[in-house]
């Protein structure tokens, strides 16, 4: 693990009733905003999580123990059985989720930490959006 660097170039407002992560200067595409670190879950079943938290989880990229099971009785596995969910300290949890959106994560288990990257020049004022992704809408097997 190696020490996490507070990030300068963005805060937490309050808009339209909801926190929100925002842009106190210009960033540029490619920008690393963000390192936080991440707590992996007792739990890493995305099915047994509380649905208000799975609002706010990332993927981390890890077979789950019952992946070949559910893959032998159904012909396929879905994504929540090849990722577990993890919680990301620092802003990670804040950021709004939207399909048009302007950052980018990476999560980096070497780091033990989730890596926020701008996807395209944002200017100061502007919130920073997460892609929408909720895995428990995928429901369709993928054959491996």
């Amino acid at each position: 693990m190696k020490d996490i660097t507070v990030p300068t170039k963005i805060e937490v407002r309050v808009a339209e009733g909801r926190r929100g992560v925002f842009c106190t200067e210009d960033l540029k595409e490619g920008e690393l905003i963000e390192e936080a670190p991440v707590v992996l879950l007792d739990n890493n079943k995305w099915e047994e999580c509380d649905s208000n938290l799975l609002k706010y989880l990332f993927p981390w990229g890890e077979l789950r123990d019952d992946w070949q099971e559910f893959c032998e009785e159904h012909g396929g596995i879905l994504p929540i059985h090849a990722t577990r969910p993890v919680m990301v300290l620092g802003y990670g949890m804040i950021y709004d989720r939207h399909v048009e959106y302007n950052v980018e994560f990476k999560l980096e288990k070497k780091l033990f930490a989730c890596q926020f990257i701008a996807k395209c020049g944002i200017k100061e004022g502007e919130e920073l959006i997460l892609a929408k992704n909720d895995i428990s809408d995928e429901r369709q097997p993928t054959k491996v």
